[in-house]
């Protein structure tokens, strides 16, 4: 364990830094472990000017230590457009310490999984990211819930939204609440969409990880037959997707408001996974969000998904 930390260490201090526009791979860290026992490729979290966010970083290991994936912790260091791309060596150093220290920390945790560290220096933190991702074939990036913010225009492009259209990967946001540990129950409302699909997937990987019992719920808002018949397909076909996982529960919830009804049960378990809206952003405005409605009012371990795709795409539920 402490051969592979201090190695961690050695090559997150030694090696280069890059930018986003460097036309060869993306440096850092040369220390890879194969791409797991699924094949899937290694979980990227971001750290944003040396900034450590400790949420994203515990859900990052918890995704990547289940399926024993290759964690990749990430220093992506904006610079100004008129500035040069080369930082100062003091500057630079104390990003290189900064990774190196969170690198070791995550590997000397039980079940750790493979830990490297990077830096990469330019004009555009998601640009530097998307590179990230393809150099390394990244199944999935973890960032903080800064990147939400839009500075009080609702209508402005997220950092969030401009990273998901650089990448062709699932995004997790854990949001900024209790974070209790260790983690035995996972709640995923499951609607029709791809984020959802993607917070069913990584709910799986947090309960290889954990042990955690996995309950995937849909909400109805009638006593029609017809739609609790539909609810039942549908979380029959995301619970087959989590085979052979068995610790897989599966119900359907009337109730009149599905965020209240979503917000209600998530205070009996330690983490809920929820894909996050689909609507455009001038809707998401003007009416609201199930989503978003959901991310507000989890008070414990809360974490929004999107899948891969348009960062605004069309249709209903998450």
């Amino acid at each position: 364990m402490w051969l592979r930390s201090e190695r961690a260490v050695m090559e997150a201090n030694s090696q280069p830094a890059c930018h986003s526009s460097d036309p060869g791979p993306v440096t850092g860290a040369s220390h890879r472990t194969g791409l797991g026992t699924t094949g899937r490729g290694p979980v990227l979290v971001v750290l944003r000017n040396g900034s450590v966010p400790t949420r994203a970083l515990a859900f990052a290991t918890s995704l990547a230590a289940g399926r024993e994936r290759e964690l990749v912790v990430l220093d992506a260091v904006r610079v100004a457009r008129a500035a040069p791309l080369e930082l100062p060596t003091p500057r630079l150093e104390s990003h290189r310490e900064t990774t190196a220290r969170v690198v070791e920390r995550l590997d000397g945790r039980r079940s750790a999984p493979d830990v490297t560290g990077q830096v990469v220096v330019g004009h555009d933190v998601a640009q530097l990211v998307a590179e990230a991702v393809e150099a390394r074939e990244a199944a999935v990036v973890v960032v903080d819930d800064s990147w939400l913010g839009v500075g009080g225009r609702p209508l402005a492009r997220s950092p969030l939204t401009r990273l998901r259209a650089a990448v062709d990967c699932p995004v997790a946001v854990p949001g900024h609440d209790l974070w209790p540990t260790p983690v035995s129950s996972v709640l995923v409302p499951v609607a029709g969409g791809p984020h959802s699909t993607a917070a069913v997937d990584l709910a799986g990987d947090v309960s290889l990880t954990t042990g955690a019992w996995v309950d995937l719920l849909h909400v109805v808002t009638g006593a029609d037959p017809a739609a609790r018949r539909s609810a039942e397909a549908l979380l029959e076909a995301r619970a087959m997707a989590l085979a052979p996982l068995d610790r897989v529960d599966t119900w359907v919830l009337e109730a009149a408001d599905v965020a209240t009804a979503i917000v209600e049960q998530s205070r009996y378990y330690d983490r809920t996974l929820v894909g996050g809206p689909r609507h455009p952003r001038l809707r998401r405005a003007v009416f609201g969000s199930t989503s978003g409605a959901v991310r507000e009012g989890v008070v414990t371990g809360g974490v929004t998904v999107w899948g891969p795709g348009p960062p605004d795409g069309h249709g209903r539920g998450a």
